[in-house]
């Protein structure tokens, strides 16, 4: 059965007038679903940012490392020791770009691509989890809408590709 209640639970102690802001509603579901999916990834031995890495090398391995930390939002400290642990884990190798040898490039290893598949179930958990109180098509419809919200908002410029 599912619940269709226009406002946080009576224990949630929020002010009334910011319980029909997007921008508030957005950041509470946000807030609820990073939770959802942090608990289910570190009962994994990882976290949001390891899938994110995972998945962007699965779209384009062989990624110079700050490319990967660039197309996910993920600090370059950070990074790095992600990816330290991820190759101590044999889930990624890095190894020197033969054209720049001051870069590193770093690809999925057979087990990277076997934890990011596992992982991906354990991601679609999380969602289902987040979006139980709606129905299918309000899910199909609630994401195309964020779609659309997404596409339509400019990206924030990236502070690493400025020229100063």
């Amino acid at each position: 059965m599912t619940s269709h209640s226009s406002h946080p639970p009576a224990e949630h102690s929020s002010p009334k007038r910011l319980h029909d802001l997007p921008t508030w509603l957005l950041g509470e579901a946000t807030r609820l679903g990073w939770r959802l999916l942090g608990e289910r990834l570190a009962a994994e031995g990882l976290t949001r940012n390891h899938y994110s890495a995972f998945s962007c090398l699965a779209d384009q391995d062989g990624l110079a490392q700050a490319d990967v930390g660039r197309a996910t939002g993920i600090d370059e400290s950070d990074l790095v020791r992600l990816l330290n642990s991820a190759e101590e884990l044999g889930l990624v190798r890095r190894s020197r770009d033969p054209d720049n040898r001051r870069r590193n490039l770093v690809s999925l290893t057979p087990e990277g691509h076997t934890t990011l598949k596992r992982l991906d179930e354990t991601v679609r958990q999380a969602n289902e989890a987040l979006l139980a109180p709606l129905s299918e098509s309000e899910r199909a419809r609630f994401v195309e809408s964020l779609r659309r919200v997404v596409s339509g908002v400019p990206p924030e410029p990236d502070p690493r590709d400025t020229d100063a």
